[in-house]
């Protein structure tokens, strides 16, 4: 609703602002899925440039999925697996080796899209996911090695293991 679109637009407009005064050498404001599959996801685009006076760079599930798997290469040049970016709305999956990624795809199974498509009901959802994966076929190649998990969505469900748990972190 509008409060969601305000609270994102002051969250965003407080980031930039953030990184300017750092300064940062580059920066780039890019949307994903969340922004990408939105009704006014457009509207909300164009609202950041007016406030940021920056442009904001829609990706393609394709290029969202890209970018992560290069962020876990930075980290471990040597990492062979599968890289998962799970966030509100999407769900990416990318298998890397050797500094390269080797397959990918991009599925619209984040919580957020699946509490809305299941009303919050947990079997529809998981029959939704399992039924996304066996869309993926390549995926089972990789069963057994790594899972690199990426994404706001897999750190609140760490958060809220660490807490039900007293994770001594």
């Amino acid at each position: 609703g509008s409060a969601a679109f305000a609270a994102g637009l002051e969250a965003i407009e407080a980031l930039v602002q953030i990184a300017r005064d750092l300064p940062v050498a580059r920066l780039d404001l890019l949307a994903t899925a969340a922004v990408r599959d939105a009704a006014n996801g457009a509207a909300f685009c164009a609202a950041v440039e007016a406030r940021c006076e920056q442009p904001v760079i829609v990706l393609s599930g394709d290029e969202e999925a890209r970018l992560s798997a290069l962020g876990v290469i930075s980290a471990e040049p040597a990492a062979v697996g599968v890289v998962g970016d799970l966030g509100g709305g999407s769900l990416e999956l990318i298998a890397i080796e050797g500094g390269r990624v080797l397959q990918q795809t991009s599925l619209p199974i984040g919580p957020l899209r699946l509490i809305e498509r299941t009303g919050g009901r947990l079997k529809d959802a998981a029959s939704e996911v399992d039924a996304a994966l066996a869309r993926v076929p390549w995926l089972a190649q990789h069963r057994g090695k790594e899972f690199y998990a990426v994404g706001g969505a897999w750190r609140s469900i760490a958060r809220l293991y660490m807490s039900q748990h007293d994770y001594p972190l």
